[in-house]
């Protein structure tokens, strides 16, 4: 794979962790901020580049055996469209991950986000670098409406120096398994964890599929009944609304902090060739770069 040559061979880990303090390799400065230990302030270039209130501390980065865990979303959205889902792309984007670790020893853990407490886990590693037919369906087992947000696996599998990447469209009703999910992310902002979010969107692309007119429409939510729709300019501008609303409900409910969030928009066009644009999207990625390599 292309992508493995993101990984610098040779090192104990194929990931520099940051920290304050003394270690194998400066890195930068950064402002003290309050709580930061003052035995890690560099006093002499506090006095020669800071201002007169500021101080500066030392941040050093260390090799480190890397922790990967990944929660797909498993709910009725993330199967749309069915040509080829959103949950194919989670998917694609885990295993990519799974076989760029796997030859330094590192593993990724893989967790279905909606179902019953401590199901739906699969590691890749060393042994099995890639998911098996059984794997796929295990993770991408569809949550029916009454299962909660799985996150006790959390508790094991997320260890303070992790990093937890959550695959969705954050299509998220107001509800209390969106605010449980919202509440792990801030509780999880702590120690040297690093949280990223990625929104696959496919919206651009499903409104070039179904053009405008007279449409019987299917999903999530329409149970057997297939609706009768006129799309237009107008309604379209609505279901825009509506699907910016869900999602921006959920992200003002987790706080500023050590996360970050991309989104991965499909190509507005009835047909695009999915392996090239998962492909090249991958690997333009700047957070999978700033895991896998030195001066991202």
């Amino acid at each position: 794979m292309k992508s493995r040559r993101m990984i610098r061979p040779g090192m104990l880990g194929g990931h520099l962790m940051r920290r304050k303090g003394q270690s194998m390799e400066f890195r930068d400065y950064e402002y003290y901020q309050r709580g930061d230990d003052i035995r890690h302030v560099d006093w002499r270039a506090s006095a020669r580049y800071g201002r007169p209130e500021e101080l500066l501390i030392k941040n050093f980065v260390a090799e480190e055996q890397l922790k990967i865990f990944v929660s797909l979303d498993n709910r009725a959205s993330m199967r749309l469209p069915e040509r080829v889902s959103k949950m194919q792309h989670a998917l694609w984007i885990a295993e990519a991950l799974g076989i760029m670790t796997a030859s330094f020893g590192d593993h990724v853990m893989l967790h279905r986000l909606f179902g019953k407490n401590d199901s739906g886990l699969v590691q890749l590693g060393r042994g099995a670098p890639v998911l098996t037919d059984g794997h796929r369906a295990l993770l991408s087992e569809e949550s029916v409406h009454e299962e909660g947000v799985n996150l006790r696996p959390l508790k094991k599998h997320l260890p303070p120096t992790a990093i937890w990447i959550i695959i969705s469209d954050y299509y998220f009703e107001e509800d209390h398994n969106s605010r449980m999910l919202a509440d792990a992310i801030n509780r999880k902002q702590d120690g040297m964890r690093w949280i990223i979010l990625i929104d696959i969107d496919s919206w651009p692309h499903e409104k070039a599929m179904l053009g405008e007119g007279s449409r019987k429409v299917d999903g999530p939510g329409l149970g057997d009944l297939k609706a009768e729709y006129d799309l237009d300019g107008h309604v379209y501008a609505e279901l825009d609304k509506t699907i910016t609303s869900h999602k921006d409900r959920f992200f003002d409910g987790i706080n500023n902090g050590t996360f970050d969030r991309t989104t991965w928009a499909w190509p507005e066009k009835p047909e695009f060739h999915h392996e090239d644009y998962f492909r090249n999207r991958f690997l333009d990625e700047k957070l999978i770069k700033r895991i896998f390599m030195r001066d991202s």
